[in-house]
């Protein structure tokens, strides 16, 4: 009586497991392997349970059971003998479902079926020398020594059935094929879920690597932006053929130094070259800017780096003196201007005009104006000289 429930509890054990293995291990591993293979084999023992319980109703619990775990140990060992091929995997799969299918007709149909007229020993030995031999052929691969564990608590549950029978004997069979089952579901579940959780890893890095790269990327476009834009404020503020500032930007350099409270004194240089219009008609523009350029960097090399050079317009130039006098201002353009008679090819010489905050003027239109008085002043008295508007 007994006999017959614990053979119900595993084959209802049987077919569960074996569907959770088969269902989870193939929706789970989309990857061909012979991990996945392993979990297609455990349909075997699902599809002849559920067909011959359902067409063959008289077959005993027990025949069933024994048969199904003789095909899934013959499955397990045929894929540890045969070296496995990516290739041939949906071969190999629908092999597995296709003699399921044939096997479960065969047996459903046939009166005389060979292995049911076995011994009970008989049939336990067959299963046993399967599963041993998968546990060495498991070992010998050195591929996943994790299944060792359920295919020897499942050789332990069989080899106990060949023991003459005691007290406790069945429940002990009952209680280790059951731990045999549930340590197998736990290994394909184990299995499939480092698996995913490396890919997880996996798919992780490649996110932190692709941010990294795409957070540098987008940093270096940046870089080149702000760089860009640099360039292009330093062109807005720079006239391009002396490379000095523009008149807008000399103008408010000019107008925030006034604006400024730290800085109480100032002056203002502003020179042409002298007879620039008779240089360009009877030498050509091209001489003309060649004298521009001249004068620009003369200029630059004799102010400090504090000071600002920009050009007012024509062959017309202004230099700042942060916090220098009329005094330190005149001996500043006349150290100019004597190196600016230096030159050659062409020669030319420039009258300078000065003017000094706030002593002049207190904006920037009365500093310009009273500069450019020095100018005219300078020009009047044969040029290449420097002038005050009133001082000198």
């Amino acid at each position: 009586m007994y006999q017959i429930v614990y053979d119900k509890i595993l084959f209802i054990a049987m077919m569960c497991f074996s569907f959770f293995i088969a269902s989870y291990t193939v929706s789970m591993n989309k990857s061909a392997s012979r991990f996945k293979l392993l979990g297609w084999t455990f349909f075997i023992p699902f599809g002849l349970c559920c067909s011959i319980f359902i067409f063959s109703p008289n077959t005993s619990f027990n025949l069933i059971l024994s048969f199904s775990e003789f095909c899934l140990s013959v499955g397990i060992l045929i894929l540890m003998l045969y070296p496995y091929n990516s290739g041939k995997q949906k071969s190999v799969t629908a092999i597995i479902v296709v003699l399921t299918v044939l096997i479960s007709a065969y047996v459903i149909k046939s009166e005389q079926f060979i292995y049911y007229s076995m011994s009970a020993n008989l049939r336990n030995i067959l299963t046993a020398v399967c599963i041993i031999t998968a546990i060495v052929l498991n070992k010998k691969r050195s591929e996943d020594q994790k299944l060792t564990r359920p295919l020897i608590i499942w050789f332990i549950g069989i080899a106990l059935g060949l023991t003459e029978s005691q007290k406790y004997i069945n429940e002990a069979i009952l209680l280790i094929k059951l731990s045999a089952y549930a340590s197998f579901l736990y290994y394909f579940f184990w299995t499939t879920h480092n698996a995913l959780i490396k890919k997880i890893e996996e798919s992780e890095k490649l996110m932190e690597s692709m941010k990294n790269s795409l957070n540098r990327e987008v940093k270096k476009r940046v870089f080149e932006i702000e760089k860009s834009n640099e360039r292009l404020l330093e062109i807005s503020k720079t006239d391009m053929l002396t490379n000095t500032f523009n008149k807008i930007t000399i103008l408010n350099i000019i107008e925030k130094l006034i604006s400024s409270k730290r800085v109480e004194v100032f002056s203002i240089l502003m020179f042409d070259i002298d007879n620039f219009k008779t240089i360009n008609d009877s030498l050509g523009h091209v001489t003309g800017d060649k004298c521009l350029k001249t004068l620009s960097v003369i200029a630059s090399g004799n102010i400090r780096e504090v000071d600002y050079i920009g050009r007012y317009g024509g062959d017309e130039f202004i230099i700042v003196l942060p916090t220098l006098t009329e005094n330190e201002a005149r001996f500043v353009a006349e150290r100019f201007r004597k190196k600016v008679n230096e030159t050659s090819n062409p020669k030319f010489s420039i009258s300078i005009g000065i003017s000094t905050y706030p002593y002049d003027g207190q904006t920037v239109r009365e500093l310009i104006s009273a500069a450019d008085k020095g100018l005219y002043k300078a020009k009047s008295k044969g040029k290449n000289t420097i002038c005050h508007a009133s001082l000198f």
